[in-house]
Order: structure tokens, then sequence, then C-alpha cells
């Protein structure tokens, strides 16, 4: 049996859609050469319909290396992209193959379905990326927020740091004025042993206190240091996040601009699409009238 039988055997078990027994015989004449080119698209379609969609599109792959206009081949590996959800990419193949036959039906049909499908797929892109950039401008409001809070909390801790460290200071104004004090009713003193033991011991209390008071203030300074550090870097993390928000915004923009610019380009070929067809209708209308007149003189 010669090569043509057998293609031809193979598409109509094809038809059929016995695709087991149609593989045994393109398997046979690949046997014989293995860049058969009807074989190759016959097996690449087999696999399509099998959904070995990365199978069929190596075998296009393969007809397309030496026959890199091929339109059945170009048709073919569109439909396995278009199964893949690569409608931009069906789409170049789909023009390639229309740029060699303009009538090629399967071609000008599933053009315009993978047409249709990257117009959905964009329009739902569109959508997750301003879904996206929504959730984040909340991240960030939620952020600054929570800043706000923790400055005005900072404020209060600090207004409450200095109300102590003003108490502190009266209370080390009373001590010094205690000392005082003492220390006049010590030089006035008569020589009463007692009296003098326990002014000594008044003031070692009062310098006792003195010192835990010069304590305290030196942690209370320590602590407003440590607040105004914070402060530093609460603010920086809010030039950060207004910084981050002016990105969020421009990025809303281009994306924005980008579906714009898409959605004009599938307006023009859709355009396109319906002038060809309008061109393709017309010339099998005079093929038609043509053909007519033909049978009408014989």
């Amino acid at each position: 049996m010669d090569e043509g039988t057998l293609l031809d055997t193979a598409q109509m078990l094809i038809v059929e859609q016995k695709y087991q027994q149609a593989n045994n015989i393109l398997d046979k004449i690949l046997e014989e050469d293995i860049s058969n080119k009807e074989a190759l698209i016959k097996k690449g379609y087999i696999s399509l319909q099998q959904k070995d969609i990365n199978f069929a599109i190596e075998l296009f792959d393969q007809v397309l290396m030496s026959h890199p206009k091929d339109e059945n081949a170009l048709t073919y590996k569109a439909d396995a992209l278009c199964h893949m959800g690569d409608y931009a990419k069906a789409m170049k193949f789909y023009e390639e193959a229309l740029a060699k036959n303009s009538m090629h039906f399967q071609a000008n049909k599933n053009y315009n379905i993978a047409i249709r499908a990257q117009g959905k797929k964009l329009g739902f892109e569109y959508k997750k990326n301003i879904d996206i950039l929504k959730s984040k401008k909340r991240d960030l409001q939620r952020m600054q927020q929570k800043l706000e809070h923790l400055l005005e909390e900072r404020k209060i801790k600090e207004e409450a740091r200095l109300e102590s460290l003003r108490a502190a200071q009266i209370e080390e104004e009373k001590a010094k004025k205690r000392t005082a004090s003492i220390s006049q009713r010590k030089n006035s003193v008569n020589a009463n042993t007692g009296v003098v033991r326990r002014g000594s011991e008044v003031i070692k209390t009062y310098r006792l206190r003195l010192f835990e008071l010069n304590k305290q203030k030196d942690k209370i300074y320590e602590r407003e240091q440590s607040l105004l550090e914070k402060e530093a870097s609460y603010l920086e993390m809010l030039k950060t996040l207004d910084t981050e928000k002016q990105k969020l915004s421009q990025k809303e923009e281009e994306v924005w601009s980008s579906l714009q610019e898409e959605r004009k380009a599938l307006e023009k070929e859709k355009k396109r699409l319906k002038e060809e067809r309008k061109a393709l209708k017309k010339a099998m209308a005079d093929e038609k009238k043509k053909n007519g007149r033909k049978f009408e003189r014989a």
C-alpha cells in the first residue's frame, strides 16, 4: 500500500475518531520517512484531540522547521496555544496562516474566537490588578492609621514624662529647701548631742532622697532620647509609605493606559477581520456567479 493510500486511510480513521488505529498507520509512514509533513500534522492533530497539547506542539514545530509557511501546521499550533490559554501568541500564528491563505476557514473562525477570548482575559487581568492595587492601598491606609495611633500614644507618653519630670524638679527644689533649712537649724542648734545627731540623720535622709531623684531624672532623660529616636523612625516609615502610595498610583495609571491601548488594537483588528469577511463573501459570490455562467454556457 503506497504512502498516499495510507494517509487517506489514516484520515478516514481520524474522521471516525479511531485515533489509535490512525496513529499506528501514521507511525508506519514515519518509520519510512521521519519528516513526512502530512503524517506529522495528522499525528499532531490526534494528540491535540487527545489533550496531549505539549506533544502536539512538538510535532507542529517539527513541521514548521522545514515548512515555516504551512497554513495547516500554523493553524493547528495556534489551536494548541489556545488550549493552553496563550491567546496572544496563538493570534500571531493565525495571522501567519491567513497571510498564506486568507480563505482558510478554520484559521478565520478560530482567529475570531481567540480575539474574543483575549479580550475577556485582558478584562479579567485588569480587574485582578485593580483588586491587588486596592488591597495594597487598604494595607497602606491601615499602616498609616497604626503609625498615627503610635505617634498619638507617643505624644501622650511624652506629655506624661514631661509632667513627671516637672514633678521631680519640684520635689528636688523642695528637698534643697529642706536641706538648707536643716543646715540653718544645725548651725543654730545648741550643744545638745541628741539634736545634732537627729539633724545629721535627717540631712543624710534628704541627701539620699536627692540622689534617688537625680537617678530618676537621668532615667527620664534616657527615655526621652529613646522616644525621640522612635519618633524619627516613625516619620521615616511615613515617608516610605507615601512613596509607595505614589508608586501604586502610577502603576494603576500605567495598567489602565496599557489596557486601553490593547482594547483599541483589538477593535482595529475586529474591523480588519470584518472587512476581510466582506471581501471573502464577495469573492465567493463572484466565483459562484462565474461558475454559474460557465455552467449556462456549457
